[in-house]
């Protein structure tokens, strides 16, 4: 059994490359790579692979999403449970799921047999209560364009109301994991309103990766008694801001932390370097 880890790109094949290494290093080999290239980029990203001469048959435990999907800002999460499809036909012997993004880099090791003390990694996520009266959707919260978008997504009211849930949940997603078991357990009333088809075409985009995830699993967690902990990478609350050194040692404090979200995936900076050699070197 390994752990199987997902992450969507669509441009700098070196930088892949890179990413897999670092994971490989952190979590001492206890993975399977699954990468969702942005079906829009596909081309380009194959171009930019052979051009820059990156050779992926050197990560012997990296699989591509086949046909690659199309994702976009916010719109992820259908191509990250195409990849879990494709690993369970691909008969891979996997136990637990580990979502991340292009921009994170793991930042010290051990990250394998951390995830293997728990059920699940999310948190902590904010609650959004709601209310549904005669299949309308409204929360106490007004003014937020997430929140208009996930009222005029026509699946959510039932999706609320069949579960009996009165609150949503939203957390970030990278660094999230789950017990293959719980997660399926979890996730099926999401699967119950909504395709992967679905997820794609809503009417407004919001990040459902973010609320459904962690909707599910609050729900699920209170219900069931689980062990848990926090997502394993460290978001930058500026999405524009670059990770630094200072940013990354300080992380290092926190024995819960293992990434950090974003680094700069343009050019060789000092944080980047920083963050690899770490993991490199043990």
């Amino acid at each position: 059994m390994t752990i199987l880890a997902i992450t969507v790109w669509h441009q700098h094949p070196d930088r892949l490359f890179e990413q897999l290494q670092n994971y490989n290093q952190a979590f001492d080999g206890d993975v399977m790579h699954y990468v969702n290239i942005n079906a829009d980029f596909a081309d380009s990203f194959a171009y930019a692979t052979r051009k820059r001469g990156v050779d992926f048959s050197k990560i012997p435990n990296l699989r591509f999403v086949t046909p690659p999907q199309r994702t976009a800002w916010a719109v992820i999460l259908h191509a990250y449970l195409q990849a879990v499809l494709q690993a369970m036909q691909d008969r891979v012997a996997f136990d637990y799921v580990y979502f991340h993004t292009s921009a994170d880099l793991m930042i010290r090791r051990g990250a394998a047999q951390h995830i293997r003390q728990f059920d699940a990694g999310l948190g902590k996520s904010w609650r959004i209560p709601g209310k549904l009266q005669d299949g309308v959707l409204s929360f106490e919260r007004e003014g937020s364009d997430q929140l208009e978008a996930i009222r005029q997504d026509p699946a959510m009211p039932a999706f609320m109301a069949a579960n009996g849930f009165r609150s949503l949940y939203k957390c970030r997603a990278e660094g999230s994991f789950f017990r293959r078991a719980l997660f399926f357990e979890a996730i099926a009333p999401m699967l119950t309103h909504w395709s992967l088809a679905d997820m794609t075409r809503l009417p407004a985009v919001y990040p459902q990766e973010e609320y459904l995830l962690a909707t599910c699993l609050e729900h699920y967690a209170q219900r069931n008694k689980i062990t848990r902990t926090r997502h394993l990478v460290l978001t930058s609350k500026n999405e524009k801001q670059h990770a630094s050194i200072e940013e990354i040692d300080e992380a290092l404090k926190d024995s819960q932390i293992f990434g950090i979200k974003r680094f700069d995936q343009k050019s060789d900076t000092p944080a980047r370097s920083h963050a690899l050699g770490l993991v490199a070197a043990g």
